[in-house]
């Protein structure tokens, strides 16, 4: 394993006991379950955002959403000698959906439709504007972009 991952996982409190690549990260088997470990670019105001709006996510059921892991120090992203930055995440043991299989495909839809749907009861926070878009409250007119995330106060279906 490449020395910088290793330092970096050494940042978090868990007992690493193997580790395979997978899709731009590394897939670690660790003493408190699966986590992803990957380079992350972003901002850390990103990701305190995400690591607050999947807080209010209810995974109790069949909705699973991969959580952010805070290292020793408490924060979200962990920096390699080097000064990369990477995030960790709780991750799951399991394949992806077959998309040639109609049922899996509507159990992915079902999953999409309950994720959206608890997305849109989070209250925004003003401390969430990142300045990339119009603010909450502010209704959208026409096709803005913001419509998707703003429903309600645009078109006919309100979606």
């Amino acid at each position: 394993m490449n020395e910088r991952y290793q330092e970096v996982l050494e940042q978090y409190e868990v007992e690493t006991l193997s580790v395979r690549k997978g899709r731009g990260a590394w897939i670690c088997e660790t003493d408190k379950g699966l986590k992803l470990l990957r380079e992350y670019k972003g901002t850390v105001r990103r990701l305190e955002f995400e690591d607050q709006v999947l807080e209010c996510l209810d995974t109790r059921g069949s909705l699973r959403a991969d959580q952010y892991v805070r290292n020793q120090e408490g924060a979200l992203l962990s920096k390699a000698g080097d000064g990369t930055g990477y995030i960790m995440k709780e991750w799951f043991s399991d394949r992806e959906c077959n998309i040639r299989d109609s049922y899996e495909i509507r159990q992915g839809i079902s999953r999409l439709a309950m994720l959206h749907g608890q997305l849109r009861q989070i209250p925004v926070r003003e401390e969430w504007n990142m300045g990339s878009g119009k603010r909450a409250g502010t209704p959208c007119k026409g096709n803005e972009a913001c419509q998707e995330f703003y429903p309600g106060q645009t078109g006919k279906n309100r979606i």
